[in-house]
């Protein structure tokens, strides 16, 4: 297992979404976000959309996926299912046609198949299933990002960065 280490930032444990995004003005901007309606996800669409940005929010379930957000202004939800290839290209074409740019892609995914406590080769088994879904998941999205025409220069190192660990 890699060492974990600091990389010098000034946020920590108990930072909240508002505090990274205090004084970040985000006006004019798009946002994708997939899981964007629920969880941690859906406290940094609100934060996102505080901070001046228009969130789109793909969502295997778009209409769960309004019902959560519904009162959060700038926010619009369209069908994407990440588990299938044909639906995310779908989502790409469709934004495609809108003509509009995105300004950042957030990816926020979680596995909710952990059933309690579980023993120490069994947590090794979840984070390794964890890990591969991941790495599948990057790969859908770098095929996404290349319908959309979005160029990620640290692409490959993050690619990397994921596969060797």
């Amino acid at each position: 297992m890699t060492e974990q280490h600091s990389i010098g930032s000034p946020f920590g444990a108990t930072s909240t979404t508002a505090d990274v995004l205090r004084g970040i003005d985000l006006t004019g901007k798009l946002v994708v976000m997939t899981g964007g309606h629920s969880g941690i996800g859906l406290e940094a669409t609100r934060a996102l959309v505080d901070a001046g940005a228009h969130v789109v929010v793909p969502a295997r379930r778009p209409d769960t996926a309004r019902e959560a957000l519904d009162g959060i202004p700038n926010v619009e939800v369209d069908a994407m299912d990440l588990t299938d290839l044909a639906s995310v290209e779908a989502f790409a074409q469709r934004f495609r046609a809108t003509g509009r740019d995105i300004h950042a892609v957030i990816n926020k995914y979680a596995s909710s198949r952990h059933d309690g406590p579980a023993s120490a080769g069994r947590r090794k088994a979840i984070l390794e299933e964890q890990r591969r879904a991941l790495v599948e998941r990057m790969a859908e999205l770098r095929d996404c990002l290349e319908l959309l025409d979005v160029k990620i220069g640290d692409y490959e190192r993050i690619e990397r960065t994921v596969l060797s660990a």
